[in-house]
């Protein structure tokens, strides 16, 4: 059996499910946002034996011990019954719902998982990635984190060009919406604004031009690259998420042996069997490691190309496969 836990308007979950569906493949998706409202959970230890069930809306009470492989997709926050009204104590169920979840993670970890919480989190650190992409002789921009304005600006004399990028995530809420933070390169009109990394950490880039740019897909024992000609578009020019699907070209890319190699190696450094990194190609035909995503999306690449990574995500959990280091 697989759990899949994510939420309601996950589209790549809805893509799985299909054909998890199609194959005839017992699963279950527990959209985390309805514990506690909808979901209940149970888990009862004792000196003789462990129970841990989960009771969903559609399928009634699952036993948690027969699940086989546990894909840890898009999990959102708990939303607490309206009925309690002080922020303080909706905060206080929110926070125990997570550390339930949490400890309920914990205590499957002899389950397979594409891919455990506790190794995403070591996984999104772009400093340790940087170091493991150095150390296998991989290049990184040149980077800088700081919230000293002297240092900013010193970096900014450095290089014929600098980009800026969000170190946590690329949101701020603004009431009920969301605004999406892209990579920019700093201009001379707004470089006088660099003083303001006072008040805020900053991760600044050295600029690397682009001859195109790469999502590598690694699921299980397969890889997938998508070639992504983001130079073909001014929206895209500087991040590819900006999506501009009509005006930038996605392929299927071979990659050299050593990139795939590498790629190969850091998701297995970090203990993970999902994972899609993003590599600039120059135009000196350089591979330039830019950032692991331990919980990447693939949905619009699989539309646009037809790489089969659903199929992948599906063979790996079915079948167990745990990503291996490439010599």
């Amino acid at each position: 059996m697989i759990l899949i836990v994510t939420n309601k308007i996950d589209a790549h979950s809805d893509i799985i499910i299909q054909k998890l569906h199609d194959k005839e493949i017992e699963f279950y998706r527990f959209n985390t946002e309805d514990y506690p409202l909808k979901y209940n959970i149970n888990v009862s230890q004792t000196n003789r034996k462990k129970e841990l069930t989960l009771t969903t809306p559609a399928h009634g009470a699952i036993d948690l011990t027969r699940v086989d492989s546990i894909w840890y997709r898009r999990p959102e926050d708990s939303k607490i019954d309206p009925v309690i009204k002080d922020k303080k104590l909706v905060e206080f169920a929110q926070n125990e719902s997570k550390k339930t979840l949490m400890w309920l993670w914990d205590i499957l970890e002899d389950k397979f998982w594409v891919n455990h919480p506790r190794n995403n989190i070591p996984a999104s650190s772009k400093l340790r990635q940087n170091e493991f992409a150095k150390k296998s002789g991989v290049r990184i921009p040149d980077s800088l984190i700081t919230n000293e304005s002297k240092k900013a600006k010193e970096f900014l004399r450095n290089y014929e060009a600098v980009a800026t990028k969000p170190i946590s995530g690329g949101f701020i809420k603004r009431g009920n919406k969301f605004k999406y933070i892209y990579t920019n390169v700093i201009t001379p009109e707004n470089a006088g604004n660099i003083k303001l990394v006072k008040y805020c950490p900053t991760l600044l880039q050295e600029y690397i031009p682009k001859k195109f740019e790469l999502r590598i897909t690694v699921v299980g024992n397969d890889i997938f690259a998508c070639k992504i000609e983001s130079q073909k578009s001014e929206k895209a020019k500087y991040d590819w998420r900006r999506y501009d699907d009509d005006n930038v070209p996605h392929t299927s890319f071979e990659l050299p042996y050593r990139i795939k190699r590498f790629c190969f190696n850091i998701v297995n450094h970090f203990n993970l069997n999902f994972g899609a990194i993003d590599i600039i190609v120059t135009p000196d035909n350089d591979y330039v490691f830019l950032e692991l995503n331990p919980n990447g999306q693939w949905g619009w690449i699989e539309s646009l190309t037809g790489i089969p990574i659903s199929e992948a995500v599906i063979k790996t959990l079915t079948e167990k496969i745990k990503t291996s280091s490439v010599k």
